[in-house]
């Protein structure tokens, strides 16, 4: 007995070792012959015998072959012991007396093998549902594909060797040489695809590579696509300049850089030589020791470039592959080589490049001065939605030209260069020269009448005063004239001509500053009508509240609302926000209405509270309060006096304006966040915030812009978008709610996604406040759609066995 045992501990080691890969549907499958000595095992030792064997033969090969880790090892061996049972208490049943006699017990056989490959995969299964979560329809796919696969190739391999064998004991050579013939030639041919997958890798290598931009971009594809490539979980990339190495990493998925010494890497490369090694401590040098990873195999390959000294190290394998051999070697040596060629070439396009823009500067830059041009200033503001534009000239320029000649004139334009430069530098704007002594400054900051009045009066002082000339003391006497944004337009271009023509009027009326006469303007006379008319409209109390629901997407409950202003107007019926809203910005009313909408919308809260009705309430702030953080802790006094809790009343703040509060220190958000108001970022997606400064911003909810929702079923650049907000908010605790969804498409990709919330027409339109309680029982009684259906996303499984 014990040696049939070790027989069959053998052969379990055997097809643990070289498992049979078979690609059926687009799943690739690693299936071994293991059921087929069970049963067999079972037919000749009995049940203990073959549990034991197979506990021992699969144990070493899982943990040596394919070096499981020890959970996945012991759910493995786990799911072993239970396919030995199951497949015994079949046998026990359907064939009491141990033989089989017709073709019913045949099929008792394919009963015992059904049973033992079920009883597998359920604890599998288990194990996946209690590590990872729910199971994906995929998944449980390939799983059943694989059963089914494995159990009539398990079965066919039984019937025949039971059969051989009651003839003649020796013909169980003829099945051990058929079972050792198809694992040969699966092996051929998984190997010739593997070297198809390759080459397929490495053309891919190549294109990904080549289509990087400068060279920053091109080590980060270079380590992301070789690690895939090859097959490691780590790459790292070392660069020899002239005095050091810079390290590239792709850790934790971001390009790391860190500086080594030289003479270790050059070391190391010396004894790599020009294409590929496996690192073996039998040459390993202690000189180079930190750079390699002691616990991992390693591929260190030469860059194999004149022009490029470097090392392209690759460690580390996934468990479901095993360990690297010379074809990876040999892989990893051609996509050196050609990062090697990458690099050297976009060494190269970079230098052309900085060429390139030296040249584009000096067309953009005044000679004389230094400063931007008017062909650089109109680059660096493309836009301008608020801020004042400035030109100032220097009165009797012309006449000391003439007089003292224009070495003397270029002495005085520099000398207000100078000055008008230490001025920008301090209070962080833009200069700019036109020359024949005009100059232009773009105020981005200065948003009122009265902000421009005191940046001129400033300017003026800093700018005028005399100028020693050899024994000449000259005046400089600056002459200003300012446009204001938006109300004297948004091109930057336009605004310089209004502050131009400003400037004509301080020279023709003598006067030393001069704003932009807009009184001819139409549009500017229409806004300001609109505002004398929003402004009684806030007196009389005309402004009322919409709300719009936001439901919970896994159990369709209405959660929250989001206030909205709406302003009914006598004459001209509901005015657009944006049209209202805009001009209360500009002449400052923004204030006294976003206290106003706030008091409505947390009445509003506090009398659905006492109705059973517990709402979340979000409140939009514009980016003109934002500027102001008096208005934070009004707003925090408001929510205090009522009864709603701060946690459920939510602040929504545009990206661009969260940022702003950081840059700027206002402390804004720090305010909100210490009364315990919550905080949204609105339209996330469409400011300029990194992820680095996404995980440091003191809010607790993203909101991702409509313009990304709407289309995601049928946009895939809005269906990635959307997806890395979902899994950045995930990484860093924050909830995140979708703004226009109209369709259960978009709806049912959200909720897959695990979005949270949602809003959009299809729960609800922004509606009254009469209106919300029977619209919140409307949603909720909605029947939740199949969540079954397949999303256009996807997915990859690697499994656990």
């Amino acid at each position: 007995m014990v040696t049939a045992g070790v027989v069959l501990a053998i052969a379990f080691v055997a097809v643990e070792m070289w498992p049979l890969t078979l690609e059926i549907r687009g799943d690739t499958l690693n299936l071994t012959l293991s059921g087929v000595v069970v049963i067999v095992g079972l037919f000749f030792t009995g049940p203990l015998v073959t549990l034991v064997a197979r506990m021992l033969g699969a144990g070493l090969s899982l943990a040596f072959r394919w070096h499981n880790a020890p959970l996945k090892l012991a759910v493995n061996l786990t799911a072993m012991a239970v396919e030995v049972w199951a497949t015994a208490a079949v046998l026990a049943l359907v064939l009491p007396e141990g033989r089989v006699t017709d073709v019913v017990q045949w099929l008792g056989v394919l009963l015992a093998g059904v049973a033992g490959e079920l009883g597998m995969g359920f604890v599998v299964l288990a194990a996946m549902r209690m590590m990872v979560g729910t199971v994906q329809v995929d998944t449980l796919r390939a799983l059943g594909t694989g059963l089914v696969a494995s159990t009539l190739m398990v079965w066919v391999f039984t019937v025949l060797t039971l059969a051989l064998v009651e003839v003649d004991p020796w013909l169980l050579g003829i099945v051990v040489a058929a079972m050792g013939l198809l694992v040969h030639s699966n092996r051929q041919r998984n190997d010739l695809n593997l070297r198809y997958q390759s080459l397929r890798g490495l053309y891919r290598f190549m294109t990904r590579v080549d289509e990087a931009e400068d060279t920053t971009a091109m080590a980060s594809r270079i380590l992301d696509e070789a690690a895939e490539v090859v097959g490691s979980t780590r790459a790292a990339l070392y660069v020899v300049d002239d005095s050091r190495t810079t390290r590239l990493s792709n850790a934790r998925g971001s390009l790391g850089v860190t500086w080594v010494p030289r003479e270790q890497v050059e070391a190391l490369a010396a004894d790599v030589g020009t294409t590929a090694r496996l690192v073996d401590r039998s040459w390993v040098q202690e000189d180079y020791l930190d750079l390699l990873d002691h616990d991992e195999q390693t591929i260190v390959a030469s860059l194999g470039n004149p022009d490029v000294t470097g090392l392209l190290v690759l460690s580390g394998r996934p468990r479901h592959l095993p360990e690297f051999d010379v074809q990876d070697v040999e892989l990893a040596a051609a996509v050196a080589h050609h990062a090697g060629a990458s690099l050297a070439e976009a060494r190269l396009l970079d230098r052309l490049r900085e060429e390139r823009y030296r040249v584009e500067q000096m067309g953009l830059t005044d000679t004389l001065t230094g400063l931007r041009n008017r062909d650089g200033l109109m680059r660096d503001v493309p836009r301008m939605d608020a801020g004042a534009v400035i030109v100032l000239g220097l009165r009797d320029l012309v006449e000391i030209n003439g007089a003292l000649g224009h070495e003397v004139g270029e002495r005085m334009v520099l000398a207000a260069a100078q000055r008008l430069r230490r001025m920008a530098d301090q209070h962080a704007m833009i200069a700019a020269a036109f020359g024949g002594g005009r100059f232009a400054l773009v105020a981005p900051d200065v948003t009122s009448v009265l902000a421009g009045s005191d940046l001129c009066r400033q300017l003026l002082q800093e700018v005028s005063g005399p100028m020693e000339d050899g024994p000449l003391a000259l005046d400089i006497s600056p002459v200003l004239g300012i446009a204001l944004a938006p109300s004297h337009g948004r091109d930057p271009a336009e605004l310089v001509r209004a502050a131009d023509k400003a400037l004509g009027q301080a020279l023709d009326s003598g006067m030393g500053v001069a704003w932009f006469d807009a009184d001819y303007d139409r549009e500017s006379t229409e806004r300001l009508h609109l505002a004398g008319e929003l402004r009684r409209a806030l007196d009389q109390g005309h402004l009322t509240v919409a709300y719009q629901p936001k439901v919970e997407l896994a159990s369709g409950r209405v959660v929250g609302v989001e206030a909205l202003a709406r302003w009914p107007h006598a004459e001209r019926g509901m005015i657009p926000p944006t049209e209202f809203i805009d001009v209360a910005e500009r002449t400052g009313l923004i204030r006294p209405l976003t206290l106003a909408i706030t008091q409505q919308a947390l009445a509003q809260a506090d009398a659905w509270r006492r109705q059973g009705l517990d709402l979340s309430m979000s409140i939009n702030l514009s980016i003109a309060v934002m500027q102001d953080a008096s208005m934070a802790r009004q707003i925090v006094a408001l929510v205090r006096s009522h009864e709603t809790p701060p946690e459920r009343i939510i602040v929504e703040i545009t990206e661009s304006q969260v940022m702003e509060d950081v840059e700027r220190g206002s402390g804004m958000l720090a305010i909100f966040g210490a009364a315990g108001v919550s905080l949204s970022v609105d339209d996330f997606g469409t400011g300029y915030s990194s992820l680095s400064q996404v995980k440091n911003l003191p809010v607790q909810e993203l909101k991702v812009d409509r313009s990304f929702v709407m289309d995601m079923a049928s946009n895939r650049t809005d269906q990635v978008i959307v997806t890395s907000v979902l899994r950045l908010a995930e990484e860093l605790g924050l909830r995140v709610v979708a703004e226009g969804i109209e369709d259960e498409t978009v709806r049912r990709m959200l909720e897959d996604l695990g979005c949270e919330q949602a809003q959009g027409y299809l729960f609800a339109k922004p509606l009254p406040a009469s209106q919300i309680p029977a619209a919140v029982k409307d949603i909720e009684a909605r029947p939740r759609p199949d969540a079954a259906a397949p999303l256009p996303l996807r997915r990859r499984f690697d499994g656990l066995g």
